[in-house]
């Protein structure tokens, strides 16, 4: 069996667990998100919408998101046999996460009221905020535990965390929906699903650690002598601007302008076309997250043949499962929604139909995306999300207000394409030069 094949078989079985994991997470997930959607009704569902999208895009301009940074350098320390920097890179990455946690709170709970007043546009709805906010104190040390269980080849954890985590969460709701407690009672359930989600990570970083014996890390001093501090802390800036720059195009800036401009019935469709169509995604992150590491050990033994054919082999073999998935969902679009979530819910259609494209595209380019930063050049993808980041929001603003949902999608389906075509030419670019 020759090296690469060696690598992709490790991939795949890496990848496997946490695509069981996540599909596992992904049903509960989208039962979860149906029986909101059927309780709520298509109004009350758009407010909801609309409180998680300003709670998380709040959060994403504070959080450092250092899980990437997390996994390549304790990674790189741990393999030089660097036990007491490790232990102090994973004390000054909780830190960070502590901190932007406590601050990304505090800033929702500040602007709370003025979210209602233009957002919202439902009168004693920042108390929702003030619930849900919670939540991102809680969460923000995940990342650097999941980062450690990837450094340490824990997918299998990884994989069980977030499906029980998900299971718990959906019961609260249910039992939120059985007592009647609306938006209210239902973002209370997050928040506890959150906490105990929190507290299984935890506890999984602690055996994994005391297993390798860096147990008292916590103890240690933060900075040690050849502390690599502007490399680490550029890394995290790239990384921090280029996943809120991903997160605000797939999650919440589409949701808010729609908020602002058509009202929350159009939020509310475009939310649960996004939703839906998270099965698809599903499929893709479990990938992205096990290529990353690879990628970073196979150009460190640089072998751009092998750096190459990973990437190819990687697209190829999602290519196969998400278009065929594609096909399906476009042809019986309307029949799945109506099914699933209810006849009014059926307005989102087209929506679905137009993003599945931009998905499908979006996903399979991503390889190529994870190459740049695996090569030590994060500015260079952090560059082709904003240039496409611009076009996406330069076409809400004028699809949205006349095309309401419908504009919406347009304008996500216009970003992946010109995501992909700069990703895409641009790694090229680099195989020519290294190549030559």
């Amino acid at each position: 069996m020759s090296q690469i094949d060696e690598i992709y078989k490790k991939l795949v079985t890496n990848t496997s667990w946490l695509f069981a994991g996540k599909s596992v997470g992904s049903i509960f997930s989208g039962l979860q998100g149906i029986l909101i959607a059927r309780y709520l009704g298509l109004v009350q569902f758009g407010l909801f919408s609309i409180v998680l999208a300003f709670v998380d895009v709040l959060n994403i301009f504070i959080d450092l998101r250092v899980w990437e940074a997390a996994t390549k350098y304790v990674g790189d320390y741990w393999k030089e046999g660097e036990k007491d920097k490790v232990c102090s890179l994973i004390k000054f990455f909780y830190l960070i996460d502590l901190v932007t946690g406590i601050l990304a709170f505090i800033v929702a709970t500040i602007t709370a009221e003025l979210a209602t007043k233009y957002l919202l546009k439902t009168p004693g709805s920042e108390v929702f905020i003030y619930v849900y906010a919670f939540s991102l104190f809680i969460t923000s040390p995940n990342t650097t535990s999941k980062a450690i269980l990837r450094v340490f080849d824990k997918f299998k954890a990884i994989a069980f965390i977030g499906s029980i985590q998900n299971f718990i969460k959906i019961v609260f709701v249910i039992i939120a929906i059985v007592l009647d407690k609306g938006i209210y009672g239902i973002l209370v359930a997050f928040v506890a699903g959150n906490f105990i989600g929190f507290l299984i990570n935890f506890y999984y970083v602690h055996l994994t650690l005391n297993e390798h014996g860096l147990n008292g890390w916590w103890k240690k001093k933060i900075f040690f002598p050849d502390f690599r501090f502007r490399e680490i802390f550029r890394f995290l800036l790239h990384t921090s601007f280029y996943g809120s720059l991903k997160a605000l195009k797939d999650k919440y800036l589409g949701i808010l302008i729609l908020g602002y401009f058509a009202g929350k019935e159009a939020a509310g469709l475009y939310k649960l076309a996004r939703s839906f169509l998270k099965i698809i995604s599903k499929i893709a992150d479990p990938l992205y997250e096990a290529i990353y590491p690879e990628l970073v050990k196979v150009y460190e033994s640089d072998n751009i043949d092998n750096f190459v054919n990973l990437i190819k082999r990687a697209t190829t073999g999602m290519a196969k499962i998400i278009v065929p998935m594609g096909i399906v969902v476009f042809i019986f679009a309307d029949q799945i929604l109506s099914l699933i979530y209810g006849s009014e819910f059926g307005l989102a259609t087209n929506v679905v139909r137009i993003l599945v494209f931009a998905v499908i595209i979006s996903d399979l380019a991503s390889f190529t995306s994870t190459s740049f930063l695996a090569i030590g050049n994060p500015g260079l993808r952090t560059k082709i999300e904003t240039i496409a980041l611009v076009v996406y929001i330069t076409l809400l603003f004028i699809l949205v207000p006349y095309f309401a949902q419908i504009g919406a999608a347009l304008s996500l389906l216009a970003f992946s394409l010109v995501l992909a075509l700069l990703n895409i030419v641009n790694f090229k670019r680099y195989i020519l030069k290294k190549s030559g």
